[in-house]
């Protein structure tokens, strides 16, 4: 999601605790947090927004669908291309047309303890979605794989990390 303010932005954290039993884990890592932040850029993640949000749909069924997988592997690709610990990779699905993506960001000192962090990086407006029906996904999923992204490029560039990180961007089939 983006707020237009910070004040915004807590007050709809607040709102989402007050519904939820969601405890926060702590964080380890808090004197990094600082240094991680300031090299956040609003602009990356607003513009991957808009140019997710300018395909068709991102469905898993369409063409649309593997193109936003395809792109969204270049970047990451792009990300990982400087450093020799990170790699990308496509899951193809035998049952359906859209890749899922995979970033592994290979720990430095507990390499066999795997952290996982993932999302959906389809859009639907449900099961009628189809090559030409308009589902952006601005906020579902768009918004959390820009801030994925983001999120790996800062820590791409300058960071080394104690666990393998494996950030997952999974084409999902729907129910029947």
């Amino acid at each position: 999601m983006v707020h237009q303010s910070q004040e915004e932005a807590e007050q709809a954290i607040i709102a989402s605790q007050l519904s939820t039993s969601f405890t926060a884990p702590e964080i380890i890592a808090r004197g990094n947090i600082p240094n991680w932040l300031g090299q956040v850029q609003e602009s990356r993640i607003t513009d991957m927004i808009r140019k997710l949000s300018d395909f068709t749909n991102r469905f898993y069924t369409t063409s649309h669908g593997v193109n936003a997988s395809n792109y969204i592997h270049d970047e990451w690709q792009a990300i990982a291309s400087t450093r020799s610990d990170m790699t990308v990779e496509k899951y193809n699905h035998r049952d359906w047309p859209q890749d899922s993506v995979i970033l592994t960001f290979k720990g430095h000192t507990k390499p066999e303890e795997i952290v996982v962090i993932g999302g959906h990086l389809d859009s639907t407006v449900g099961r009628s979605t189809g090559e030409n029906t308009r589902a952006p996904g601005a906020d579902d999923n768009a918004s959390g794989i820009a801030t994925f992204t983001e999120v790996i490029r800062v820590l791409a560039s300058n960071q080394t990390l104690s666990q393998t990180v494996r950030c997952s961007l999974w084409a999902t089939q729907q129910k029947k």
